[in-house]
């Protein structure tokens, strides 16, 4: 008898800040050079949804200091990012490494829009950000019916 059981729902979320983004032990931020691991997922078990296996937190965050260009960078919640270790696979970590990824992939349309506005001479990025984050929760809904959420299942024999 099949089972069908839900696996993962990645968290994706726009967050702005007037401040610099400074490092922490809990916060990874992307790099190519960086791929997420099962360690990595920190969280509260008991903050895991009934039939979820696992929940990963992750941000485009967005810090302006109003001399320089803003600082833009994708970041992974250790602490707020949660497995449940009985059920887990090589197969859904490279699925939360592609989440993960996705938040580049806008980080980086939200860089260019960024430029391609300063060169003309114009500082603005607040509409920016907003537009970015538009296009990141429409890109999700394409995948999914919950707004900026990925809901997929996985059929257990």
């Amino acid at each position: 008898m099949k089972i069908l059981i839900g696996i993962l729902i990645a968290l994706f979320s726009c967050s702005f800040s007037g401040k610099q983004l400074k490092k922490s032990n809990d916060i990874i931020y992307w790099s190519k050079d960086v791929k997420l691991t099962w360690d990595d997922f920190k969280g509260n078990i008991k903050d895991l949804p009934p039939r979820i296996v696992a929940i990963s937190d992750i941000k485009i965050d967005y810090a302006s200091v109003f001399s320089s260009p803003p600082d833009v960078k994708v970041a992974f919640n250790r602490k707020k990012s949660i497995k449940n270790s009985r059920l887990i696979d090589d197969a859904l970590l490279k699925h939360e490494q592609y989440h993960f990824n996705i938040g580049e992939l806008f980080a980086r349309k939200f860089r260019k829009k960024i430029k391609e506005r300063t060169e003309k001479g114009d500082t603005g990025s607040v509409d920016i950000f907003n537009q970015i984050q538009k296009e990141f929760k429409d890109y999700q809904e394409v995948d999914s019916s919950i707004k900026c959420n990925f809901l997929v299942y996985k059929v257990i024999k």
